[in-house]
């Protein structure tokens, strides 16, 4: 079934795909970046929580030596993010339904990619949560110069605001304009336009503060200027920063109960997120930085720390596609691991070292001595150079070692454990450790007689490292490998990286040209089949909208990352053609808020369809009784015409429910000793999912009057139902005050003066079954005759299913 969303779920999407598709990839603002407006910077307030700017996009220059720039200038990706946009824009006006989203559809669109290509920034300088005796208060604000646009997206917004009820408050004063916003106390919200600026200010006097700075010749605050000290590229496309210890302080009334966690986590140690990006000669770059008050504490004492050398990286050949190399010390990080869980709770650090000598006590190997003490602080993890399929089958993991005889000895012992364990499963064979002599080593493998186990796992002690890979030619290239040949460490963008201060402790490396050539055949097919779907949903993208393969992998120069401790913290630092990774933390609160709507009308309408599948079920229970018993299901009646068990509990065996239907006593009442104690067991076709309703209380409901399917105790067949099946309710969705007891003979009283009291609301619309197996969502707001007529079942009204549907629409 196909998710249908309407039009303001359509937008975001449209916007996620502007956001993620100008540059392809994490982080698309700002890049190629406009010149530096200096006014979006003095905005920033000197007390500041969260922080993020933009530089605005420019127009790619072809000429540019930036191959990022380059990669945006190229004429087809230009017209593939055309063509995206373009199509996805046209889907969402396909949606409108009313003036309304008709607006929507016509302002909004222009807004956000203003939002998203001009100089903007947005901060929030302060949250107060309510506490007795004080309200609750938020500052914060946004800053974008909308350029030459000014004049048509300050009417944009004008029409905008006026689909937002009023709530009675007035504008602080020329010129600016009140935000109405539904939620009781919420901070008051303003917006201007001012010399070509769109500002929008919520809390007291935030407005005039932002003005105030937007004119001053002062300089950006502090905080804002010490994330540019130490690193910046030729030209800046975003800024990021996330105050932790302020937001913290903020929130404590909050976070009181989970201070204790904060501190063995080590975050209340954290004092600041910093991010910032741009593109420099060649590239794009990005630095995110963590400063922490004192010592990595917690989690943060497990990150890597110790710098990494040249001589680390030799062993990574210098034609690999793809490397990592981290030194971490495993005696340390494991006693640091055992220091946490105990720190929480030492029950828990002895229940996991308990488990730790069962395990040791089966495989005959103590792995703190034999393992975890015999291992050196450097680990690598590499693919080859060649075709891609080669490359990853060739891939190798590399660790060093201290004491190769106590590692040899224990991996000895874990592999005939290993051969006797999968031996028991075998379908023919056990498993081999099977060993073969290779340029003065000894290579080890697993052979495995199973069709389904296409690898021979690898491994081998030199002197200095345990080497594994899937197959053992890995481990023989290894040992062939020529040690004239450069390393990774010879690779410029590596070398540059090592000679930066203090050394990495961690750096990786990929060959992206060589990625981009591997994938993008099968970046074809994948979009070859997605376009199918797409076009079945009205969007006309085809394979041709992507470029040729050597336009773009031409363009993309091998990408390197680092992660450094630093005297303050830690630094994370990217160097690649795509934007991304550096503005994770900034923008997050950014993508959350698209998110939103989209995650919501997902939840909703997937809540929607799985309600009306129940109801389908329901319907399909009900004819196939009336097909066996030649009469509709009704409640179950006692001798005396006294209803003892509901509708619901007949239909079980139509449910595939008759195990439980076998168990009730049909000649008790619902509420007898016995049948009460089977309420608990509701099938969950009886369950909804968008409304919590107590235990064994369903929403599934009929409608029960004299002119109704369910008259009471009287024999009804569909000779009765004189208007039509497809014009005559059976079911309906009630709202959850008038949930029942689904064993007990109770439904919503139909009331011809008050045809829709008790009915349930799913975004303003009822879900409702047909006498004819159909489902139908009903706008609430349809008039009550309607509701009337189709809720009698020998009325002689006509039923025009296609104009309620269209007044149905949301």
């Amino acid at each position: 079934m196909a998710l249908m969303i309407g039009p303001t779920e359509a937008f975001s999407v449209w916007l996620m795909t502007l956001f993620f598709g100008l540059s392809g990839a994490g982080l698309p603002l700002g890049v190629p970046p406009l010149p530096e407006d200096p006014a979006i910077s003095r905005t920033a307030p000197e007390e500041c929580l969260w922080y993020f700017s933009s530089a605005g996009m420019a127009t790619p220059d072809p000429a540019s030596g930036n191959q990022t720039e380059q990669l945006f200038a190229e004429p087809e990706l230009q017209q593939l993010v055309k063509t995206v946009e373009d199509q996805v824009l046209r889907a969402i006006r396909r949606e409108v339904r009313g003036r309304q989203d008709r607006i929507l559809a016509e302002e909004l669109p222009a807004l956000v990619k203003a939002a998203l290509t001009r100089p903007l920034a947005i901060y929030i300088a302060e949250i107060r949560f309510p506490t007795p005796g004080n309200s609750p208060k938020v500052r914060a604000g946004l800053v974008c110069n909308l350029g030459d646009q000014a004049n048509a997206l300050e009417q944009s917004l004008d029409r905008l605001m006026h689909l937002i009820p009023e709530d009675g408050n007035e504008s602080t004063g020329s010129p600016w304009r009140h935000v109405p916003l539904p939620p009781p106390h919420a901070p008051p919200v303003h917006w201007t336009v001012d010399h070509g600026y769109l500002i929008i200010a919520v809390g007291e006097e935030e407005g005039e503060a932002i003005l105030e700075r937007l004119a001053s010749p002062a300089a950006a605050p502090s905080w804002h200027q010490e994330i540019r000290s130490d690193f910046e590229p030729d030209r800046i496309s975003t800024i990021g920063y996330l105050n932790v210890a302020g937001l913290i302080e903020s929130l404590g009334p909050m976070l009181e109960e989970h201070a204790r966690a904060l501190s063995l986590f080590g975050f209340d140690n954290v004092q600041a997120v910093s991010t910032l990006s741009g593109l420099d000669d060649i590239a794009c770059t990005s630095r995110v930085k963590i400063t922490l008050d004192g010592e990595p504490r917690g989690v943060f004492s497990l990150l890597p720390q110790d710098p990494l050398s040249k001589r680390d990286l030799e062993q990574i050949p210098g034609d690999a596609t793809a490397a990592l190399a981290v030194r971490v010390d495993p005696e340390k990080t494991f006693r640091r691991i055992l220091d946490i869980f105990e720190a929480f709770d030492p029950r828990a650090r002895e229940e996991f070292e308990e488990a730790l000598r069962d395990i040791e006590q089966d495989i005959n190997t103590d792995i703190r001595r034999d393992v975890i003490a015999a291992l050196d602080d450097i680990g690598i993890i590499y693919m080859p150079g060649g075709e891609m399929i080669s490359s990853w089958i060739g891939a190798s993991a590399m660790i060093k070692i201290k004491d190769r005889d106590q590692l040899e000895g224990s991996f000895r012992r874990l592999a005939t454990r290993m051969e006797v364990e999968l031996g028991r499963h075998a379908r023919r064979g056990g498993p081999v450790v099977r060993q073969m002599p290779y340029a003065g080593q000894t290579i080890h493998f697993l052979s495995v007689p199973d069709d389904d186990m296409p690898f021979a796992p690898a491994w081998c002690f030199t002197e200095d490292y345990l080497i594994i890979g899937l197959m053992p030619q890995t481990i023989k290239s290894y040992l062939d490998r020529d040690e004239e040949i450069p390393t990774l460490a010879d690779i410029p963008e590596v070398a540059t990286s090592l000679a930066q201060g203090t050394g990495p402790a961690c750096i990786s490396y990929i060959d992206m040209e060589r990625i981009v050539r591997g994938i993008y055949p099968w970046l074809q097919i994948g979009v070859r089949m997605a376009s199918v779907e797409l076009q079945r949903e009205g969007i006309d993208i085809d394979v041709s909208i992507l470029p040729d393969m050597e336009s773009i992998a031409r363009h993309f120069v091998p990408g390197t990352s680092t992660w450094t401790k630093t005297g303050d913290g830690f630094q994370f630092e990217t160097r690649q053609t795509l934007p991304g990774g550096g503005n994770i933390v900034s923008t997050a609160p950014i993508v959350a808020a698209m998110l939103l709507p989209v995650v919501q009308s997902a939840r909703s309408t997937s809540g929607e369809v799985q309600e009306m599948n129940n109801l389908k079920q329901l319907a399909l229970a009900f004819h196939n009784y009336a097909d066996s018993h030649k009469r509709f299901p009704s409640n179950i009646y006692d001798e005396d015409g006294k209803p003892l068990l509901s509708w619901r509990v007949a239909l079980l065996p139509y449910l595939e429910e008759s195990a439980l239907y076998e168990e009730f006593h049909l000649d008790e009442p619902w509420d007898s000793e016995h049948n009460q104690a089977l309420i608990p067991r509701m099938p969950l076709s009886l369950t909804a999912r968008n409304e919590p309703v107590p235990p064994g209380r369903t929403l599934y409901v009929a409608l029960a009057g004299e002119k109704t399917l369910f008259p009471g105790n009287e024999k009804l067949s569909f000779r009765h139902v004189v208007d039509g099946t497809s014009s005559t309710l059976m079911f309906v969705r009630a709202a959850p005050q008038a949930a029942v007891i689904w064993t007990k003979p109770e439904d919503i009283a139909f009331d011809p003066k008050h045809p829709k009291q008790g009915l349930g609301s799913l975004r303003g619309r009822c879900l409702a079954a047909v006498a004819d197996g159909s489902v139908h969502l009903l706008n609430l707001d349809l008039p009550d005759a309607i509701f009337t007529s189709l809720a009698t079942r020998d009325g002689a009204e006509v039923i025009d299913w296609q104009e309620i549907h269209r007044m149905s629409q949301p």
